[in-house]
């Protein structure tokens, strides 16, 4: 049988789906330590890898049915009722649901830019409107230009996503502000991506803060913080009103019952995880510090497991290609828009030194910028 034809699937699908691109994830062919894709080095605790095991091997053939074991822990865990939490596949099946449910031709969606290309291509392929509000670099890190942004809100977009701790850029947005908007804005939906929620030390939005709130969902993961991403573990806090429609798009019958388990574990070891947390804050300031040294790069400060760096003096290819020579891989901007940044997840602290070393050696000479910072930041 042959493969349809682009005529055939112009029949078959939506125009938005058709003019919209996958997201392809910055998957590394060859070997390489993966400082990429901001996965947690630590792993897991030991009572979350044995959490993964099945309790028989019947569950292997056994249907979930739903997510009562994690919704329970969750909901428990953060003091709120169960009805305003909801188990997903990850956060980006936090986000496909949302979008889903609240998106449509006709609808607009605001979105942070710099930002995650996920939110664009899920905008596009539900038809919806996009438009984005920046995000600005100063002598303090990164931040929102709110000025923009409450100017695009004036436009009352049915979605309004703010990512914090933000990625690429590593800031955070105020949990005030967030609170301000999103009174100031009844007729919006608040979806604050907390996928790197517990990198921050303070200042993060928590469920039993919004329980007032109908236009407020908080989105977290266990990929990163938790180091379950292969469990593929998400969820949503917020209105039980909100929830219940979007419940109507969850898969069925619920995520593995040994990645609910997993997850449930997690959210007990508190010691442990606070542990990494504290630790990769520490690497994180040594690091910028050591990549700050010599006045080649500039990077800024994070709240998160990476940080963004701008070189100053070597193109961010260039960087990148010296890195991956020597075995690391890191994330190259320029998909993100930021011509002259590199962005670099924190692992372990000895291997962070390496990489500092191996970022300010003198390699393969090449031209120097002409422009200077204030010139490329835009």
């Amino acid at each position: 049988m042959t493969s349809p034809t682009n005529e055939t699937c112009q029949l078959m699908f939506t125009s938005a789906v058709l003019n919209s691109t996958a997201y392809d994830p910055p998957l590394m062919r060859e070997p390489s330590v993966r400082l990429h894709l901001n996965e947690n080095f630590y792993g897991p605790s030991n009572k979350c890898c044995a959490a993964t095991l099945p309790h028989d091997p019947a569950e292997f053939s056994m249907y979930a049915e739903g997510n009562k074991i994690l919704e329970d822990a969750l909901a428990a865990h953060h003091g709120v009722d169960v009805d305003r939490v909801l188990v997903t596949l990850g956060a980006a099946g936090a986000l496909q649901q949302i979008f889903a449910a609240a998106l449509s031709p006709g609808r607009s969606v605001l979105i942070p830019k710099p930002g995650w290309s996920y939110y664009r291509m899920l905008s596009m392929t539900m038809g919806g409107a996009m438009r984005d509000y920046p995000l600005v670099a100063g002598d303090g890190g990164w931040s929102v230009d709110y000025e923009r942004l409450t100017s695009e809100l004036e436009a009352e977009p049915s979605l309004v996503i703010i990512n914090t701790p933000h990625m690429p850029t590593g800031s955070t947005v105020d949990l005030q502000e967030i609170l301000q908007l999103a009174r100031a804005c009844p007729h919006s939906l608040f979806v604050v991506d907390q996928a790197y929620y517990g990198y921050a030390d303070q200042n993060e939005l928590e469920p039993d803060q919004i329980e007032d709130y109908e236009n407020i969902l908080l989105v977290r993961t266990f990929s990163k913080l938790y180091a379950l991403a292969s469990q593929r573990v998400g969820y949503i806090t917020g209105s039980a009103a909100m929830l219940r429609q979007i419940r109507k798009l969850s898969p069925l019958f619920g995520i593995p019952l040994t990645a609910q388990r997993s997850a449930a574990v997690a959210l007990e070891e508190h010691e442990y995880y606070a542990k990494i947390a504290q630790e990769t804050r520490k690497t994180r300031d040594r690091f910028i510090a050591a990549v700050n040294s010599t006045g080649e790069f500039l990077a800024y400060p994070s709240k998160s497991n990476f940080v963004l760096v701008e070189c100053l003096s070597r193109s961010s290819e260039h960087v990148t290609e010296h890195l991956r020579g020597r075995g690391y891989s890191i994330r190259d901007c320029r998909g993100y828009g930021l011509a002259h940044h590199v962005r670099v997840t924190l692992a372990r602290p000895t291997m962070m030194e390496t990489v500092a070393e191996l970022m300010l050696e003198r390699f393969n000479q090449e031209p120097e910028f002409g422009a200077n910072r204030s010139e490329r930041i835009g």
